[in-house]
C-alpha cells in the first residue's frame, strides 16, 4: 500500500510538484509513526492490548471507503506478470539480514547458525541478479539497478530510516524505564520529535519543487539527523525533560526532511512508465532499513546493558528492551541498573551515528536530475540516468 501511494503521486502529479505532495504525505506518515505507539500505550494502559490490532477495522473500513470512492481508476493494461521467484529470493535475504542482525550476538558469531546464516544470504544475494535478468517483469529490473541516483538514494534511504526507527521504537522504552513515565505519556513526551518531524517534511516538500534544492535539503535533514543521535549520545538517568525535548526537536527535524526527498530525487530521475518500479525499490530499501535499524539497536542495547550490570547479583539475563525489565529489581540495585540502561541506550546512538555519516557521503555524490516527465509514459525498458560506475 506504501508503495503504491507514493507511486500514484508520481503518476497523476507533475515532477514539480511531487516533493509537495510526498512533504504531505510524508508528514501523514511520520505522524502515524508517533500517534501509534502513543494510541498503543493508551490502549494497553486503560483497555487492552489487543486494541493495538483491533482499531485496524474501524481505521481500514474508512480507508478503503475513501480509496474507491476517490482514487482514480485509470485504464487496464495488458495482465500484470508477477516475479515469483525474484520476490521469494529477496524476501529471504531481508530475512536473512534481519536474523542475522538480532541473533548474531545471542547464538554466537562463529556459531553453526549464524554462519550458515551469512552462508545462505551471500548466495541468494549472489544469484539475484543474474535471475532478475532473465525474468520479463522483474521485481527489482537490473537496468534500474545501474542508475546511481537509485543506488545511492536507495541506501540513503536504508539508513536513514534505519536511524529513525531505532529512535521512534527505543526512546519511548528509554523514557518508560529510566524515568518511570507510562505508556500514554512516553509518547506525549516525543510530541517534540513530531512537532519537528511534521515542520521539516512540510517545509522540504515546498522547497524541493526545484530539482538543485533537493541534494541541499538532503544534506541538511541528514546533518540535523546525525547532530540529534550524538545528542541522543549524551543522555543520562538524570538528562532533564526539556533538554531531551530540545534533542528530541533536533532529531525530528532531521528525520523529517529525509524519507520524502529521497523519494522524489528518484521519481524526478526515472520515466513516468517506470515510477513503480522505481517507488518499490526505494521504499523496500527504507523497510528493510527500518527493521535492520530496529534489530540492531535491540542488540547494542542489550549487550551494553548486561555489560553494565553483570557484576550485580541479578544483573544477568535481562532482557533490555522489555520496560519491567529494571522494575524487578530491589530497590538498592535499581539506580545502578537504570544508570546502566541509560548508558547503554546513549551508547547504541552513538554506535547507530556512523550510519548517517555514511548518508552524508552517498549525498555529496549524489546528483539529482530529472530523467522523467509527466506527460510521456514510457513502456519499454527501464531508461536510467548516469551508471554507478561513475561514482
Amino acid at each position: 500500500m506504501i508503495v503504491l501511494t507514493f507511486a500514484l503521486v508520481g503518476d497523476i502529479v507533475a515532477p514539480g510538484e511531487r516533493g509537495r505532495y510526498q512533504g504531505m504525505f510524508g508528514s501523514v506518515y511520520g505522524v502515524a509513526s508517533i500517534v501509534g505507539p502513543l494510541l498503543g500505550g493508551v490502549f494497553t494502559d486503560q483497555l487492552s492490548w489487543r486494541w493495538a490490532f483491533l482499531v485496524n477495522l474501524p481505521v481500514g473500513i474508512v480507508a478503503l471507503a475513501i480509496a474507491a470512492r476517490a482514487l482514480p481508476a485509470g485504464t487496464r493494461g495488458a495482465k500484470a506478470r508477477i516475479d515469483y521467484a525474484g520476490a521469494t529470493m529477496l524476501a529471504a535475504i531481508a530475512t536473512g539480514l534481519v536474523l542475522i542482525a538480532s541473533f548474531g550476538e545471542r547464538w554466537g558469531w562463529g556459531s553453526p547458525a549464524v554462519v550458515g546464516l551469512i552462508g545462505a544470504t551471500v548466495v541468494l544475494a549472489a544469484l539475484l541478479v543474474p535471475v532478475e535478468r532473465r525474468v520479463a517483469a522483474p521485481v527489482l529490473p537490473p537496468p534500474m539497478l545501474g542508475s546511481r541516483t537509485v543506488v545511492f538514494s536507495s541506501l540513503i534511504g536504508f539508513f536513514a530510516n534505519a536511524a529513525m526507527f531505532a529512535v521512534l521504537v527505543y526512546l519511548p522504552t528509554y523514557l518508560q524505564i529510566v524515568h518511570g513515565v507510562s505508556a500514554t505519556l512516553s509518547g506525549v513526551h516525543m510530541l517534540p520529535l513530531v512537532a519537528g518531524l511534521v515542520i521539516s517534511q512540510s517545509l522540504a516538500g515546498r522547497w524541493s519543487a526545484r530539482v538543485e534544492r533537493l541534494r541541499v535539503i538532503l544534506l541538511a535533514g541528514l546533518l540535523a539527523n546525525l547532530a540529534g543521535l550524538i545528542l541522543l549520545g549524551t543522555i543520562g538517568a538524570a538528562t532533564d525533560t526539556l533538554v531531551l525535548s530540545v534533542y528530541f526537536l533536533i532529531t525530528g527535524v532531521g528525520i523529517g526532511m529525509v524519507p520524502m526527498v529521497v523519494l522524489t530525487t528518484v521519481q524526478n530521475s526515472v520515466p513516468a512508465g517506470d515510477l513503480g518500479a522505481a517507488s518499490a525499490v526505494v521504499t523496500f530499501a527504507r523497510s528493510i532499513g527500518a527493521a535492520f535499524g530496529v534489530a540492531v539497536f535491540g542488540t547494542l542495547l542489550n549487550t551494553g546493558f548486561d555489560d553494565r550490570t553483570r557484576a550485580l547479583p541479578t544483573g544477568g539475563g535481562f532482557d533490555a528492551t522489555r520496560p519491567d525489565t529494571i522494575g524487578r529489581l530491589p530497590a538498592s540495585l535499581r539506580d545502578t541498573a537504570l544508570d546502566a540502561f541509560a548508558h547503554a541506550t546513549a551508547t547504541g546512538y552513538l554506535w547507530i551515528a556512523p550510519t548517517l555519516a555514511a548518508g552524508v557521503v552517498l549525498a555529496l555524490l549524489l546528483k539529482p536530475t530529472r530523467g522523467g516527465d509527466d506527460q510521456t509514459v514510457h513502456s519499454g525498458p527501464a531508461q536510467v540516468d548516469e551508471p554507478v560506475s561513475a561514482a
